[in-house]
């Protein structure tokens, strides 16, 4: 009798256990049951083959709600599928924050960096910083256009050059697409530009692919069990990411040691210049901001939000082009009109060529590079916050599924078509719905969203009105809907044959 009670006793305390390991907070967001230890990771694995991590949550989001609670492994993870749910969440302050795990303690080194992964008050002072001397060096601004023409230019003489004599070998567009995106940014930060064949660039071009790939936005192995880190890190991306990481320091360090011998305090020349005076003048406060490993962080970041983003947007309205020919012509047409031949499109013309800022839209809205943002968090760890008719625990992961809103028929009619013309009017005006959220919105909406869209339409119409891009003879059409990475989306890589419309 003893040994049965004994026994009853421990499968009781089993139960319970379990039971609590599989309990929810109250006023979680609906969703599946959770399993204990492992959340929800098995819906995870059961839909992997049915596409990437933000299409299983569309999924999920359709079933569940557009609020979706689950938990990955130990985390609460809430996903957020509404567009009008994201900018109210994207408004508030005490939702702006990122999530603290044992992940970013490490990468961090204890101590806020950065803009992309900071918040509170550090971040709040980087990023007006940040943006307030930018603005002041052209940063988004139309006296950027002449830099950005100069790379367009390059842009189209590196299309010529690959594709050889008489533009007979296709091209393999997504690999020369980096280099003019970089070179706009590092004008800025830095000072200089470099060529696309240049050694030092294509490193750094490779390095933030690297990071890109690796980070998960909705959480990888060690964020979802952190404990993994104490006992098996090597089951991990951590050492592998910090590598990368580092080198992507040492690179950026270069400049800075460079900046340094040479700086002005009268005359900065560049972003750098402009950090490092700001450094000195605080190098006597206890709880500054500004430090070189600060300043490493906030350069890093801009190429990672700034430059991954903006060449995989372009490279998926180049595949785009080459699966619409019928697109492509419309374009064409509307360039030929507005700018003709004998000079590159310019700013001025944008408000002319409603039907090329469409195409643009609709590239940024069916290819959706950063599909779920970068995970939100509480901004006060230490408290529940309340959403809506939700309580979204202390210790939450928030992400935001741009990607569906996207492609949300009930917003788009037929998302899986490339039709630029549902942003126009029956008069060719250009719409800008409210749904459209390429960039993000509310006080973490991305920064430097206005020289990408520079950049965008420069490059794109500059191309356009040079060459017709097309299936290589004998090649099947690229597909528009494979896709590369994990934070940020790219086309799988492709070649194109190129046709010169008219002799420069």
């Amino acid at each position: 009798m003893a040994a049965f009670v004994s026994i009853s006793l421990i499968f009781l305390a089993i139960f319970f256990i379990l039971r609590w390991l599989s309990s929810k907070p109250a006023k979680f967001p609906p969703g599946p049951p959770r399993w204990p230890i492992v959340g929800n990771l098995v819906e995870l694995i059961r839909g992997a083959k049915g596409g990437a991590i933000h299409e299983i949550f569309m999924r999920l989001a359709n079933k569940y709600g557009p609020i979706l609670g689950l938990f990955m492994g130990t985390q609460p993870t809430i996903i957020i599928s509404d567009y009008l749910a994201i900018r109210e969440l994207g408004a508030r302050d005490d939702l702006c924050g990122r999530t603290i795990n044992k992940v970013g303690q490490i990468m961090q080194k204890g101590r806020k960096y950065g803009l992309i992964f900071n918040h509170g008050d550090d971040w709040r002072e980087q990023r007006r910083f940040t943006l307030r001397h930018l603005k002041d060096l052209g940063f988004g601004k139309k006296s950027m256009e002449c830099i950005i023409q100069e790379e367009a230019e390059n842009l189209v003489t590196e299309v010529a050059k690959k594709a050889g004599a008489n533009f007979q070998q296709p091209v393999e567009l997504y690999n020369i697409l980096g280099t003019a995106s970089i070179n706009v940014l590092w004008f800025i930060i830095a000072g200089q530009r470099y060529s696309h064949d240049d050694a030092r660039l294509q490193k750094l071009i490779t390095l933030i692919k690297d990071i890109s790939s690796q980070f998960n936005a909705a959480g990888g192995l060690a964020a979802c069990f952190p404990i993994i880190l104490d006992i098996a890190p090597g089951l991990t991306e951590i050492e592998k990411f910090k590598l990368v990481r580092q080198r992507v320091k040492d690179f950026i360090m270069e400049d800075v040691n460079a900046h340094k011998e040479t700086l002005d305090q009268e005359n900065p020349r560049d972003f750098l210049d402009m950090y490092l005076i700001e450094i000195e003048k605080n190098k006597d406060k206890k709880d500054t901001s500004y430090y070189e490993e600060q300043l490493v962080f906030v350069v890093g970041d801009l190429f990672l939000a700034g430059v991954d983003t903006t060449f995989n947007a372009m490279a998926f309205t180049l595949v785009y082009m080459v699966c619409n020919p019928e697109v492509q012509k419309k374009v064409h047409d509307e360039i030929d009109a507005v700018v003709g031949r004998d000079r590159l499109p310019s700013l001025n013309d944008r408000s002319n060529m409603p039907y090329v800022e469409a195409t643009i839209q609709e590239s940024l809205r069916m290819s959706s590079v950063a599909p779920l943002a970068v995970p939100h968090a509480p901004l006060f760890a230490k408290f529940d916050t309340p959403f809506r008719e939700f309580i979204f625990p202390k210790d939450s992961r928030i992400l935001l599924n741009i990607a569906h809103v996207h492609m949300d028929p009930k917003l788009c009619g037929d998302p899986e078509n490339f039709r630029p013309e549902r942003f126009l009017t029956k008069n060719s005006k250009l719409i800008k719905p409210d749904y459209l959220l390429p960039f993000g919105s509310g006080k973490r909406q991305c920064l430097g969203e206005t020289l990408a869209k520079n950049n965008l339409f420069l490059l794109f119409s500059a191309l356009m009105q040079r060459y017709k891009l097309e299936v290589p003879e004998g090649c099947a059409p690229p597909n528009s809907r494979e896709v590369e990475g994990a934070f940020t989306l790219g086309p799988v890589p492709y070649k194109a044959k190129v046709t010169p419309r008219f002799m420069a």
